[in-house]
């Protein structure tokens, strides 16, 4: 639930932007993504319960970098679950001028999965109609140290962006026996193994994965191998979520939709370029 009473974190005046990575409940292999304003975490504590996004998905996809037209961006998802479609704040990203602007504060509730989505949301529930400025070449130099250090990356994390990139790479094979992968990620209940989602013909499934080589490399081809040279009704799926066949059909359209999208890299992008 949205609470709009609480006091705004910026005051008018140009402020510091620092990017801080922290360890989701300590564990290494989830990093999060801390937005300190003046030194301060301030959007976190709008209802005294937020945290930030996984370092891969917010620095990554550079959502924080100004685009023309200025979009609106999650930043902050509910601290309880850690799901943004149970609430998270999501602020509208300028350039103007020499200044970045974050305006028009809000919080959604079943619309963002991640920090962007697909079509532009409306509605919400407004945090007040207040905004925070900084300086855009402060804003630019800082969003580029924190995407390009990847010391949060743990040999886990490495492994689920290799195999990541193997599954990309065939993806139009996979697509055409019907099945569009969505994250890869260590899993959060066996260690050692990683877990694929995908959306199927039938709904959502998860394939788990237990490597036999400890290198990240090794591990990832091995893993891709598993999947790519099995049938799909050979794999070990190990979550399974029956969907209706329009349900299907949406997550489908919003997967191809992502990949339609022209892939960002933020290290090679500067503020309102």
């Amino acid at each position: 639930m949205i609470r709009v009473d609480d006091r705004p974190p910026g005051d008018g005046s140009v402020s510091t932007l620092t990017l801080r990575i922290d360890e989701d409940d300590g564990r290494p292999n989830h990093p999060i993504v801390s937005i300190l304003i003046d030194d301060q975490d301030r959007l976190g504590t709008l209802q005294g319960g937020f945290i930030g996004f996984d370092a891969e998905e917010i620095l990554d996809s550079g959502a924080l970098v100004p685009r023309d037209p200025p979009r609106r961006v999650a930043v902050y998802r509910c601290g309880g679950c850690g799901q943004p479609g149970c609430a998270c704040v999501a602020l509208v990203i300028e350039r103007r001028g020499n200044r970045v602007v974050w305006s028009d504060f809000r919080g959604f509730t079943g619309v963002f999965e991640r920090p962007l989505v697909d079509a532009e949301p409306t509605g919400g529930t407004s945090f007040g109609s207040w905004s925070i400025t900084f300086d855009a070449d402060q804003y630019s130099r800082e969003l580029d140290r924190a995407s390009s250090d990847r010391s949060w990356e743990s040999p886990a994390r490495r492994t689920a962006r290799l195999l990541r990139d193997h599954l990309d790479r065939a993806d139009d094979q996979l697509t055409g026996l019907g099945y569009w992968r969505g994250w890869v990620a260590p899993s959060w209940h066996v260690d050692g193994a990683f877990d694929v989602d995908f959306v199927g013909p039938e709904g959502q499934l998860v394939v788990t994965l237990h490597p036999t080589s400890s290198d990240p490399s090794a591990a990832a081809r091995e893993m891709a191998q598993a999947i790519l040279g099995a049938r799909p009704g050979d794999w070990n799926v190990t979550i399974r979520n029956a969907w209706p066949p329009e349900d299907v059909r949406t997550a489908i359209e919003h997967r191809a939709a992502r990949r339609r999208r022209p892939a960002a890299d933020p290290a090679n992008e500067r503020a309102g370029s």
